[in-house]
C-alpha cells in the first residue's frame, strides 16, 4: 500500500484529500464486484438455455439430413432395382446368358453388396453363382404380387449367421407376365453404419417400422433398447414434453415431431421424422446430462475466474495508477533510443553493400534501404507489395512465392534464415536472407525486418560443383556413350571420355555417331532435339538440362535409349556441353507393358471397364472440360447365336471388328470401352447437337449390320445402342450408365438395330 499512499499523497496533497481517495476507491471495488455478481447470474441463465435450443436445433438438422441420406440411400438403389428390372430379356430365367450377364455387370456397378434373379418358383442364383430357393420368402412373395418389396432385417441363406435386408422388383415380359424377380442384398453392417457414422458420443439414431419394431440395433452405448418395440419402450417413459398418444398419432399420419422424456432419472430429447419407406419413421435422441455438465463446467469457470478476478482487481487498478508514470518515462527513453539507433542504422547501410528491408504486414508496404547494384535493387518504398512485387517485375511469380513463405515463416517462427533465388531484371540472382520479426511488446505493428546479402557468386560454384559430380557418377554408370562438344565452335572435344586430336564438328558427330542408329519412327524428333539452335534456346542458366527418349537400332534390335545434353558452364563466356546416350529399355518395356495391361481390354484393345469408369468420371469432374457431352451404351443383337453358330472364337474376331468400327467411327479424344461380353460404351465430351450427331449414328448402325456367313450357315448381326446427354441425364459414369441402359432397353424391345436418345 505504500506506492498507493505515496502516490495519492503527490495527487492530492492534504489528509482529508486522501481519506476521499480511499473511500472512492473502495465504493468502486464494492461495485464493481456486486455487479460482476449480477452479470454471473444472467450469464449462467443465458448459456445454460442458449445451450439446449442449440441442442435442439442439432437434434432437428440431424434427423433431417439423415433421413434424407437414408431416403436416398433406399430410393437409389430402389430405381437401380427397377431399371435393371426393366431390361432383362423376355428369355429371363436363371439359365440365361444374357440374364445372367445383365446380372453380373449390375452388381459390378455396387448399389447392393450382392444381387440375384429368381424365377417364379423361388428358384434363384446369385451373383457369386450360389443357388438356393427363397420361394417362401416374404419379400419374393411381395415382388412375386408385382410390388416392390423392402424386406426387414433378416437372417440370409446364403450365408448362415448374417443378417441381411433384401430389397426385390418383378420381372416382365413385353405381355406384362411376372417372369421372376431381382433381387439386392445389403448387409446389416452396410445399413447400420449410415445410423453410426452419423452418431456422437451422446446422441443416437434408431429405425422404427410402423408397428414400432426396431429395424435396426445400435452400438451406441447411450440407446434405449430393453424392448425390441418402441411403444413397449414408452410405458416406462415419463414423458416432459408430449406423450405417448400424440407420438402414435403423428406417426399414423406420418408426421414429424419432438418429444423430451425421463428414463431412469435421465433426461432426454428425441425427434422423429418419417422416411417414406414402409411408413417408418426416424428418431434422433441426445441426452441431457451432458447439456448440464457442459454448462456446470462453464458455470464453474466463471465462477473461478471471477473469484480471481476480484481478488485481483483492487491490486490492478493499484499498479496501474503506480506505473503510469514509469511507463511513460520509460517509452518516452526507448523512443529517443530508437531514433538514434535508427539514425545509426542508415549510416551503416549507406557505407555497405548489405541490403535492408522492412515489410509492415498490416499495411501491406515493403521498404528498400541501401543498393546492390549489380542486381539494380535500390532504396525504394513499395506500396501494396505482395501485388506489385509481381506486376512490376521485380520478382517473377517464383520468387515472389519464395517471399511469401519467408514472411510467414517469420510470422509462425519469429526469426528466418535462409537462401533464396531471387528472377531479377538483370538475371538470377542467389541472397542470403535474415529475417526477424520486432518485437510486440514494443512494436504493435508486428513489422518484418531482414538483411539481403549477394551470394549469387558462391552458389553458382556450389552448383557447378554438384552437377558436375553428377555427370561424372552418370558416364561411369549407365551412359551407352557420351559427347563432350562446344556449340558456338561447332567441335567436338571428347567422345567417350577420350581427347580428340582432330577436329571433329558436332554435325558430323551426329551423322556419323547417332542418327544412323536411330529407328526411323524418332529420326525426325531427334535432329530437332539435336539440332544447334534448339540446344541454345533450351539450355542457359535457368535450365541446364534437357532429355529425350527414342528407339536405339543395336544389330536387328530395337532397345529404348534416353538422350540427355547438360550445360557444363555457368560462365556465358564458355558454351561447353556434354552429351549422354542411356540405355533405358528394360525400364521402359516394363513401364509400357504394366500400363498397357491395367488399362486395355485383353481381347479388342478398347479400354477395360474400371478405366473407363475412372476416365470418363475424371473428365465429368474436370471443370476445365466441356460441360456437354454423349454417353452411349451399345449392344449386339444376336450375338448369342453367332458364339452357338460359330463358335466364341469367330464371336471374338466378330467383337474386335466392333472395336475397330467403332475406334474409326469416333474422334481419338473420345473415350471407348469394351464393358464385357458384347457391350460396349463411349463418351463424346464436347458433343451435345443431335441434329449434327444423327447422320453418325446412323452410319454406326449401318457399319455394324452384317451378315455373317460359314458353313452354309447364316446369322445376321447388328447393334442397338442407347444414348444419355451430359448434364441433363447424369454428372458421373452411374447415372449416365442407367439413363443410356434405359434408352437401350427401349431399342432392345421395338425393333433392334438402331439407336435411341433418352429424352
Amino acid at each position: 500500500m505504500k506506492p498507493l499512499i505515496s502516490f495519492a499523497k503527490k495527487r492530492f496533497g492534504r489528509k482529508h484529500h486522501l481519506k476521499k481517495f480511499f473511500m472512492g476507491y473502495s465504493f468502486m471495488i464494492v461495485f464493481l464486484f456486486l455487479f460482476a455478481i449480477f452479470l454471473l447470474w444472467k450469464f449462467n441463465a443465458a448459456y445454460t438455455s442458449l445451450i439446449t435450443e442449440d441442442k435442439k436445433e442439432l437434434l432437428v438438422n440431424k434427423a433431417q439430413e439423415s433421413a434424407f441420406y437414408i431416403k436416398n440411400f433406399y430410393l437409389t438403389r430402389v430405381n437401380g432395382l427397377q431399371n435393371l428390372a426393366d431390361s432383362f430379356p423376355d428369355s429371363f430365367s436363371t439359365t440365361d446368358s444374357a440374364s445372367l450377364e445383365k446380372l453380373y455387370t449390375a452388381n459390378s456397378m455396387d448399389l447392393f453388396d450382392h444381387m440375384g434373379i429368381a424365377d417364379v418358383n423361388g428358384n434363384a442364383i446369385d451373383s457369386e453363382d450360389r443357388h438356393l430357393n427363397i420361394s417362401e420368402r416374404d419379400y419374393f412373395i411381395q415382388a412375386l404380387s408385382g410390388q416392390i418389396a423392402v424386406s426387414e432385417v433378416i437372417d440370409s441363406m446364403a450365408e448362415p449367421g448374417i443378417q441381411v435386408q433384401i430389397m426385390a422388383a418383378p420381372v416382365r415380359t413385353k405381355d406384362n407376365t411376372i417372369a421372376g424377380i431381382v433381387y439386392g442384398i445389403t448387409d446389416k453392417d452396410s445399413i447400420s453404419a449410415i445410423l453410426n457414422t452419423a452418431d456422437n458420443m451422446d446422441a443416437y439414431l434408431q429405425i422404427v417400422d410402423s408397428n414400432g419394431n426396431y429395424i435396426t440395433s445400435h452400438k451406441n452405448s447411450n440407446a434405449v433398447m430393453n424392448n425390441k418395440n418402441v411403444w413397449k419402450e414408452m410405458e416406462n417413459y415419463t414423458f416432459l414434453k408430449s406423450s405417448r398418444q400424440e407420438i402414435m398419432e403423428n406417426i399414423q399420419n406420418n408426421k414429424s415431431g419432438y418429444f423430451e422424456f425421463s428414463v431412469d432419472g435421465d433426461i432426454r430429447l428425441s425427434y422423429y421424422v418419417p422416411l417414406d419407406i414402409n411408413n417408418w419413421h426416424l428418431y434422433s435422441t441426445i441426452r441431457q446430462t451432458p447439456i448440464l455438465t457442459e454448462s456446470r463446467k462453464v458455470q464453474n469457470m466463471v465462477n473461478q475466474m471471477f473469484f480471481w478476478i476480484s481478488a485481483l482487481l483492487a491490486l490492478i487498478l493499484v499498479l496501474v495508477l503506480c506505473m503510469q508514470e514509469r511507463i511513460r518515462a520509460r517509452i518516452l527513453f526507448e523512443h529517443d533510443e530508437a531514433i538514434k539507433n535508427e539514425h545509426m542504422l542508415r549510416i551503416a547501410i549507406e557505407y555497405s553493400k548489405t541490403m535492408v528491408f522492412e515489410y509492415k504486414a498490416r499495411e501491406d508496404i515493403l521498404n528498400m534501404h541501401g543498393s546492390l547494384p549489380d542486381s539494380n535493387l535500390h532504396p525504394c518504398r513499395i506500396e501494396n507489395a505482395l501485388e506489385t512485387l509481381g506486376t512490376s517485375g521485380i520478382m517473377k511469380d517464383s520468387s515472389l512465392k519464395d517471399f511469401h513463405q519467408l514472411i510467414q515463416e517469420v510470422k509462425d517462427q519469429g526469426f528466418s534464415r535462409k537462401i533464396m533465388k531471387f528472377h531479377l531484371k538483370n538475371g538470377d540472382f542467389w541472397f542470403r536472407v535474415i529475417a526477424k520479426q520486432t518485437d510486440s511488446a514494443y512494436d504493435t505493428e508486428q513489422r518484418t525486418v531482414g538483411l539481403l546479402e549477394d551470394v549469387t557468386e558462391n552458389m553458382i560454384q556450389k552448383q557447378e560443383i554438384q552437377l558436375q559430380n553428377q555427370l561424372q557418377k552418370a558416364l561411369f554408370e549407365k551412359a551407352r556413350s557420351s559427347a563432350k562438344f562446344q556449340l558456338k565452335k561447332n567441335q567436338i572435344l571428347e567422345i567417350n571420355q577420350e581427347k580428340l586430336s582432330e577436329f571433329l564438328s558436332f554435325e558430323s558427330y551426329k551423322e556419323k555417331y547417332i542418327f544412323p542408329f536411330v529407328s526411323e519412327d524418332y529420326l525426325e524428333i531427334m535432329r530437332h532435339f539435336l539440332h544447334r539452335e534448339y540446344l541454345a534456346e533450351e539450355l542457359n542458366t535457368a535450365n541446364r538440362k534437357i532429355r529425350t527418349e527414342f528407339l536405339f537400332i543395336q544389330d536387328t534390335q530395337l532397345l529404348w535409349t534416353s538422350c540427355e545434353v547438360y550445360k557444363l558452364e555457368l560462365n556465358k563466356a564458355q558454351d561447353t556441353y556434354l552429351l549422354l546416350l542411356n540405355d533405358i529399355d528394360t525400364e521402359k518395356r516394363q513401364e509400357l507393358e504394366l500400363r498397357e495391361r491395367a488399362e486395355r481390354d485383353g481381347l479388342t484393345g478398347l479400354y477395360n471397364a474400371r478405366t473407363a469408369k475412372m476416365k470418363i468420371n475424371q473428365l465429368l469432374a474436370d471443370k476445365t472440360a466441356p460441360e456437354n457431352g454423349l454417353f452411349l451404351i451399345l449392344d449386339l443383337d444376336n450375338f448369342k447365336q453367332i458364339n452357338d453358330t460359330f463358335g466364341h472364337l469367330y464371336g471374338d474376331r466378330i467383337l474386335n471388328d466392333t472395336a475397330q468400327i467403332l475406334q474409326k467411327h469416333f474422334r481419338k479424344t473420345d473415350i471407348i470401352a469394351r464393358l464385357g461380353g458384347d457391350e460396349f460404351t463411349a463418351y463424346l465430351p464436347g458433343a451435345h447437337n443431335f441434329e449434327h450427331m444423327a447422320p453418325i449414328f446412323d452410319h454406326l448402325v449401318m457399319q455394324l449390320y452384317r451378315t455373317c456367313e460359314e458353313n452354309g450357315k447364316k446369322v445376321t448381326i447388328s447393334a442397338s445402342i442407347g444414348i444419355a446427354s451430359v448434364p441433363e441425364h447424369g454428372t458421373c459414369f452411374e447415372q449416365l450408365y442407367f439413363q443410356a441402359d434405359h434408352a437401350l432397353y427401349q431399342v432392345k424391345e421395338t425393333q433392334k438395330n438402331g439407336w435411341k436418345a433418352q429424352p
